[in-house]
């Protein structure tokens, strides 16, 4: 869903909260504002400065709680996020580094990750694996694994080490949470947590 400023400012002014860092700021810039000496055009001048200050602590919080202002100024969840560069990997189809059936060789292939490879408990015997290659999601280093499904649709699925910091609350399906679907640049992408891996497929 896109959000304008006004409504993802909304959104999070509840859900965020301010870190030490950024609460020993604004009651510095407060305290400013309590023992502020000027008076006139200078005191209007400096409460406007304070104004100034204040809110771009708070939009630290606002960038900080995983909302992203593209170049049209609409602000993009992080699953909206994940989606967009999934979607975009997946059109190009670029080559894979290795070509192979069997995912002992994929775990023994992807060494320079902090987690290993593994299969989807949502993918039944209808995928067979082609292969993967190293790619990253939203910065983070991962997998992206190729399959072909029993429609002959070429599947991918990226998996990366799942950082709740990085990528904010996302469906866990060993909780017993429904993988999160979605769409972009017509293609469908579902986005979940397993075995503390995210996990995010993308298929035409």
């Amino acid at each position: 869903m896109k959000l304008s400023l006004k409504d993802a400012f909304q959104a999070h002014y509840e859900a965020e909260q301010l870190n030490v860092d950024q609460l020993a700021e604004l009651n510095r810039l407060m305290g400013m504002a309590k023992a502020d000496p000027f008076t006139g055009n200078n005191k209007r001048l400096s409460r406007r400065a304070l104004l100034t200050s204040v809110a771009m602590v708070m939009l630290l919080v606002l960038f900080g709680g995983g909302l992203h202002q593209s170049l049209d100024g609409v602000f993009y969840s992080m699953p909206e996020r994940i989606a967009a560069e999934v979607a975009k990997n997946h059109l190009k189809m670029r080559p894979l580094e290795l070509k192979t059936e069997s995912m002992v060789a994929v775990q023994h292939y992807f060494t320079a990750l902090d987690f290993m490879p593994t299969e989807s408990a949502l993918f039944g015997g209808d995928r067979e694996l082609l292969g993967g290659r190293y790619c990253s999601i939203q910065g983070i280093t991962a997998a992206q694994l190729r399959y072909q499904n029993s429609d002959q649709e070429l599947v991918t699925l990226y998996e990366t080490q799942y950082d709740p910091k990085t990528f904010k609350d996302l469906p866990d399906i060993d909780k017993g949470e429904m993988p999160l679907l979605m769409y972009s640049r017509g293609l469908q992408v579902k986005i979940w947590v397993e075995k503390d891996v995210l996990m995010v497929e993308a298929v035409k």
